[in-house]
């Protein structure tokens, strides 16, 4: 199977067209629901060229096929496309000979409900028996939740909402019905268009076309879908907006395999033809939050933070995720070497981000937190050595400042225990370290006078 990026001369196309040309999900009067409007800072195209910058350094690829990139530029010049083809790709049928033996499959099925409905006086009787039909055949294996493509419908004969209606739009386009599809939460459903009436079809059931309230019901106990609660709360897409949710769909099951590259590419994809989809928007960009988080967790921090940059390129708003990442380098490299360890991850952060004020304030935090874990265990003499560890990292007023910290605390334990004499030993200690340190002098002039008391 042939994999490419998205080359300059498509991102070129799809960039300076995107707006004006973009062929729309859909719109109408089954839904009133808003568009979301594309929610990123680069579009589909611009994003996949971004990521694939990544491949180097993560060994991860954010791709699409060569076909799919031209089907989506193709798209975006204005070019109509034809749907059975966008759900094939959207269902991962990348090789061109594959799709033509679906696409003939197709053609001996539009052939064949040309026959079944060819007594019908109406849209909408021929709707019904187009339902009926691919139920007696193509959809005769029945429902599978998960069964979201097309291709594996054709194959198996079994069917989700997803699937099921998006092989009744193909054949009902074909058949010259105006139909498009409903999305809600967890489910779709087609419509039908007859004048100026907009009919539901519940294309899991045979007996989904305009279905009464209790028919839906049935067949939501069937496919364990709320419908009635879900009924015109949804949004209207197209035949691009369609194949959209298959997309949509594997970029579900890649987060769920832990295949967060492939989720992202599917999300895109996903927005490429349906740029005002939420589901796929929200996915898209937990996906690209996560892939950084997911590195730390096996330890894999430089790459993480790779990650963290150049998703940082696509999604609006983001900037946390770095300095988090780089505080548990940080923490992890302490575990395993201690202060030295920790000092040069560190170091190596700051050197890369010399002008970021907060990867300093991250050193100074993570100084912070462990001199002081050590100074909590009693273990002042270690915490000491950590701070001229750490030196490299902070300067002179930030090191002295945490070192007198250690001095403070140390003395506090004697103080506490009215062990002046060995508190004034620290403090004059620390003096020798930190000579004409006013904080110093005035706490060892303190316990001078306690002590003769």
């Amino acid at each position: 199977m042939c994999r490419f990026r998205i080359t300059t001369a498509i991102l070129f196309a799809l960039t300076a067209l995107w707006m004006t040309n973009f062929v729309q999900a859909g719109s109408g009067t089954c839904t009133d629901k808003a568009k979301a409007g594309y929610p990123f800072q680069v579009r589909p195209a611009e994003a996949f060229e971004i990521l694939a910058t990544l491949e180097k350094s993560t060994s991860s690829k954010v791709l699409v096929s060569k076909d799919e990139a031209d089907f989506f530029a193709a798209i975006n010049l204005g070019k109509n496309q034809p749907f059975a083809e966008a759900a094939l790709l959207a269902s991962g049928v990348s090789d061109a000979a594959k799709r033509r033996q679906y696409l003939a499959r197709i053609e001996e099925l539009e052939t064949e409900a040309k026959k079944a409905t060819t007594d019908a006086k109406t849209p909408s009787e021929k709707g019904e028996k187009l339902l009926k039909f691919l139920h007696a055949g193509p959809m005769a294996k029945g429902y599978e939740s998960k069964q979201t493509d097309l291709a594996a419908l054709l194959d198996s004969g079994k069917f989700n909402c997803v699937s099921s209606a998006t092989l009744y739009n193909v054949i009902g386009r074909r058949l010259g019905l105006n139909v498009r599809a409903i999305e809600v939460p967890g489910h779709v459903y087609s419509v039908l268009y007859d004048g100026d009436r907009c009919i539901e079809v519940q294309t899991t059931n045979s007996r989904g076309f305009d279905p009464s309230r209790e028919e839906r019901e049935r067949i939501g106990k069937q496919t364990g879908k709320d419908l009635n609660g879900k009924k015109n709360n949804g949004r209207e897409v197209g035949d691009m907006g369609l194949a959209a949710i298959i997309y949509y769909n594997r970029g579900v099951t890649a987060v769920n395999e832990k295949h967060v590259p492939e989720a992202i590419a599917m999300n895109l994809a996903a927005l490429s033809l349906d740029p005002d989809s939420p589901s796929a928007a929200a996915n898209a960009e937990s996906a690209l939050n996560n892939w950084p988080l997911e590195l730390a967790k096996t330890g894999k921090y430089e790459q993480a933070i790779e990650v963290s940059l150049v998703a940082s390129q696509i999604v609006r708003g983001r900037s946390g995720n770095l300095y988090f990442l780089a505080q548990e380098w940080a923490k992890a490299a302490y575990g395993e070497g201690g202060a030295e360890k920790a000092a040069g991850v560190l170091l190596k952060l700051q050197q890369r981000f010399h002008d970021d004020k907060d990867i300093h304030s991250v050193a100074i935090n993570h100084v912070h937190q462990m001199i002081q874990k050590q100074a909590g265990a009693g273990k002042f003499s270690e915490a000491l050595d950590d701070v001229n560890r750490y030196r490299k990292l902070l300067n002179d007023k930030e090191s002295n400042e945490i070192e007198v910290v250690v001095y403070d605390a140390w003395a506090g334990k004697h103080m506490k225990a009215k062990e002046w004499a060995k508190a004034i030993e620290v403090y004059e200690e620390g003096l020798r370290h930190l000579p004409k340190n006013g904080h110093l002098e005035n706490n060892l002039k303190y316990c001078r006078q306690e002590a003769k008391r």
